[in-house]
């Protein structure tokens, strides 16, 4: 038997967000690959902590240091934090013993590239799991990035359109890997939330899974929906499932109620029970201005939801047009209320979407397949340390394993 790795998570929350619930996942499936994931949390604690716990993963307090310096003034805070978060975290690995540390998102990048370097640890490899949008405008924290995927000795992408960006950064394609997002594929039939919710029997229902941020693209789908609903002839809601701050769902409230649709609007904030709500739903959306790669739009799928999702980040690269959704591009209400109308009045097609969006997501994008290519890549390591020009996406894929 191959002998127990012993793997260091590192991410800089455990809010309910998209990253962290994949995380979530490939944590619990790696332990049946004779693999030890420990989290370490740059923030401390969060919402997705229990269940890390509840699992037997062990989630590890990466805030302790910075907590002595909350009473600095915010121009300096960030900083000082960052510093902190870097040496508590090289004091961890010095102490402790990783076969691997794993970096999730841009500040976590940045931290365990410095302490594996600080300790002169041989396996790291950091995860980009977005578009580049967010470094615009920026210029100091891009850079230490940059500089801690360049020591990495793999850097993963969760699809096509993010290892675009990593090339126009000027990465080497044989030091990145794709591995999509994997999800737990439903096998039992899901309990109908309608009741639950206040929503009568013929009530035709959206959905939209997407924390509450402006780019996620709220707005835009509620003027589609203004639009369309004037050839509705039937009772209608929209359930909008995600967290924000209360400064934004006022700006969204305030705007639905300036198109006359603010009754048609449940806002659900942060759900665990996001697959029932799609099992509920006849119609579901993605309309973001930018993304990597959702884990929402393969839930929604796997649930069987036609989706309609706009042209931006991995979305193409799972939802074929016309065949098992629809794809709009981005900042364009008419277009959305035109694919919207064409779904809602035409049951032939919506059922076509679903069985052919189930049927994708068991063969391509299971949990089971995720973590495999996981495991694949954290066991042959050595191989693309020692070696060069081996192939990395045969080797993530175990086609040379």
């Amino acid at each position: 038997m191959e002998q127990r790795k012993n793997i260091l998570f590192v991410i800089g929350s455990l809010a309910v967000g998209g990253t962290e619930k994949h995380l979530l996942q490939i944590s619990k499936e790696l332990k049946f690959y004779n693999i030890t994931p420990t989290i370490y949390c740059l923030s401390g604690d969060g919402p997705l902590t229990s269940c890390f716990e509840k699992n037997q993963i062990k989630v590890i307090d990466g805030s302790k240091w910075t907590k002595f310096f909350l009473w600095l003034p915010p121009k300096i805070k960030g900083f000082v934090f960052q510093l902190c978060n870097i040496l508590q975290l090289t004091a961890f690995l010095y102490k402790t013993k990783f076969d691997i540390v794993h970096s999730f998102l841009p500040q976590a990048c940045i931290v365990a590239g410095f302490a594996t370097w600080l300790n002169q640890h041989p396996y790291f490899i950091t995860s980009r799991r977005s578009l580049n949008h967010y470094q615009k405008n920026k210029i100091v924290a891009p850079f230490f990035e940059t500089w801690a995927m360049r020591r990495s000795l793999v850097i993963l992408g969760n699809s096509k359109a993010v290892l675009a960006d990593l090339v126009s950064e000027g990465f080497q394609k044989s030091q990145m890997g794709l591995i999509y997002n994997g999800i737990e594929v439903p096998t039992l039939e899901r309990q109908n939330l309608r009741e639950q919710e206040n929503i009568e029997p013929e009530t035709f229902i959206f959905i939209l899974v997407a924390n509450l941020i402006p780019y996620k693209g709220h707005l835009d789908l509620f003027t589609a929906l203004s639009i369309a609903k004037n050839q509705f002839s039937f009772p209608w809601v929209l359930l909008c499932v995600g967290s924000g701050d209360e400064s934004y769902l006022n700006v969204l409230k305030n705007h639905a109620a300036e198109l006359g649709i603010l009754k048609n609007i449940k806002f659900l904030g942060c759900r665990h029970d996001v697959d029932q709500l799609y099992k509920s739903a006849n119609i579901g959306f993605l309309v973001s201005e930018q993304e990597g790669f959702s884990n929402s739009l393969l839930e929604g799928m796997a649930c069987g939801v036609p989706m309609i999702v706009t042209d931006v980040g991995g979305n193409t690269e799972i939802v074929e047009q016309d065949k098992n959704g629809i794809i709009v591009p981005a900042k364009n209400p008419s277009m959305l209320a035109d694919a919207i109308k064409r779904l809602v009045f035409d049951a032939k097609l919506c059922s076509e979407f679903s069985s052919r969006a189930k049927e994708k997501i068991m063969k391509f994008y299971s949990i089971k397949r995720c973590a495999q290519m996981y495991f694949n890549l954290y066991n042959n390591l050595p191989t693309l340390k020692e070696k060069e020009g081996v192939p990395l996406q045969s080797i993530i894929e175990g086609s040379q394993c």
